[in-house]
């Protein structure tokens, strides 16, 4: 059964328990992983980035990065230039509704763009002000 594979990159432990808290609600998702930029430092992040990609070239992923032009995201960028990464996509910003679409579109259909596109829509979805009542 094909299943897209889903790696979440933040700084700090965002992206862990960004996984944690879809894995609450979806407690059968499956090839979704987090690696963190910590107190180890970018070198040991770099390491286990590269060593995933080495791992899952062959596979389609969808990349979430916390903050476009961040550390974890130059280091994906730099990581996929030395890796010959199958299919990919790079979605900068991540929240709890993308990553859930992301794990329903994957039941749906194997055009990874077509997936990145709803997920993109979900997120702007997801943040809303909601009205004050006066």
């Amino acid at each position: 059964m094909y299943k897209m594979k889903i790696l979440l990159l933040s700084h700090g432990m965002f992206a862990r328990e960004l996984v944690n808290s879809c894995m609450f609600i979806v407690q059968n998702a499956i090839e979704i992983e987090a690696i963190c930029l910590d107190e180890e430092g970018i070198d040991k992040f770099s390491k286990k980035l590269n060593s995933y990609l080495n791992k899952n070239k062959d596979s389609s992923i969808l990349f979430f990065c916390d903050l476009k032009h961040g550390s974890p995201y130059n280091q994906l960028l730099i990581n996929l230039l030395t890796n010959e990464v199958k299919d990919y996509r790079i979605i900068s910003g991540m929240n709890l509704p993308m990553l859930l679409q992301a794990i329903t579109m994957r039941e749906v259909t194997k055009d990874l763009n077509e997936i990145a596109i709803k997920v993109n829509e979900a997120g702007i979805e997801g943040v809303c002000l909601d009205e004050q009542e006066e």
